[in-house]
């Protein structure tokens, strides 16, 4: 089973357990208390093949928000209300449109933790705020 047959094995559990995608990877039901949203998690274990999910998952946590005022996600994603500006170099494909940015005229100093290889020293692949 490839990949993407897998994850509509997921969405296909999620939604049927009254899950709706709130973004990427996480699901929210607004209607579920705690009991329901474990056994949702744990009936995922039914995807097929036996045994995919449980040897590549490497995280599966449920969070209970009693007010959707207190996430706070959007505000603080990159070109949120609390994270306006690039704090550094930063990936290209990780800026969105509404982040006023541009790529670097000099050669960089990479971000910690960044493997240097051609591709992150290729400046087209950075954007720095102005």
């Amino acid at each position: 089973m490839m990949a993407a047959e897998t994850y509509a094995e997921l969405v296909r559990i999620l939604t049927a357990s009254g899950f709706r995608r709130l973004q990427g990877s996480d699901w929210v039901s607004d209607d579920s208390d705690a009991v329901h949203a474990y056994w949702t998690m744990l009936s995922l274990t039914m995807v097929e093949p036996p045994g995919k999910l449980e040897s590549t998952v490497k995280g599966l946590k449920a969070h209970h928000i009693p007010d959707w005022v207190f996430d706070i996600t959007e505000e603080i994603q990159l070109g949120g209300l609390y994270s306006p500006f690039l704090p550094g170099p930063t990936p290209a494909r990780l800026v969105p449109q509404n982040v006023p940015c541009f790529p670097p005229v000099d050669p960089i100093l990479l971000p910690q933790h960044t493997q240097p290889s051609p591709q992150a020293q290729d400046t087209n692949n950075w954007r720095v705020s102005f």
